[in-house]
């Protein structure tokens, strides 16, 4: 399908996202994603280059070069999709998978770390892998994800390492940012609140 924007829409966008505070021009943020696509290209091109911050952009897109990419590029903000967070856990989980005790040892404990983060806001075990992620991606601190709903479970074992989350929803129509959970905010299983300048009602 095809849907036409305005410059109108697109400078609305930027200049929102730009209001969150979340994006800086000391960034350089990953884009994996086809940059036809509204959503990445207004919040993973247009946007971080109106702040002067780094677009990176990895090819060929496979599981170890985006890896290699998050360590040599000096990446600190990584722009995706649920299945691509999904495919990027797995990748790190890898390194837990021998033997078969460490595994269920490092799945125990992301859950006891989930559970204390959404009672207390307590995060003890970012600190115990603070070293592994360093060598994964140094710079890496957020983690931004829309075109899907992402799991809280999923959310939840990303932020146990330390990354921050931010999740996003709209649509292609809406140039695409409507609403906006942003890093540090503990509510995972929701898409946050109406970005300012949007309004929504839920039609029964």
């Amino acid at each position: 399908k095809g849907v036409p924007l305005t410059h109108r829409n697109l400078m609305f966008q930027i200049r929102r996202i730009q209001e969150t505070g979340f994006l800086s021009p000391d960034d350089r943020v990953l884009l994996p994603l086809p940059p036809h696509h509204v959503y990445p290209f207004v919040v993973g091109i247009l946007a971080p280059l109106s702040l002067g911050a780094a677009v990176v952009l990895p090819h060929p897109l496979t599981g170890p070069q985006m890896m290699r990419t998050l360590n040599e590029g000096d990446i600190s903000l990584l722009l995706g999709v649920p299945r691509l967070y999904q495919a990027f856990f797995d990748r790190v989980a890898q390194r837990f998978e021998s033997p078969s005790i460490v595994r269920r040892l490092f799945d125990a404990v992301l859950k006891i770390d989930a559970h204390l983060r959404r009672k207390s806001r307590l995060t003890p075990i970012k600190w115990l892998l603070t070293p592994f992620r360093r060598r994964v991606a140094p710079r890496l601190r957020i983690l931004a994800s829309g075109g899907a709903p992402l799991s809280r479970d999923l959310a939840d074992r990303l932020e146990s390492f330390g990354w921050q989350v931010a999740i996003g929803y709209g649509l292609t129509e809406t140039a695409p940012l409507l609403t906006l959970k942003l890093p540090g905010d503990p509510h995972l299983d929701t898409a946050g609140y109406p970005i300012r300048g949007v309004d929504l009602r839920i039609d029964p």
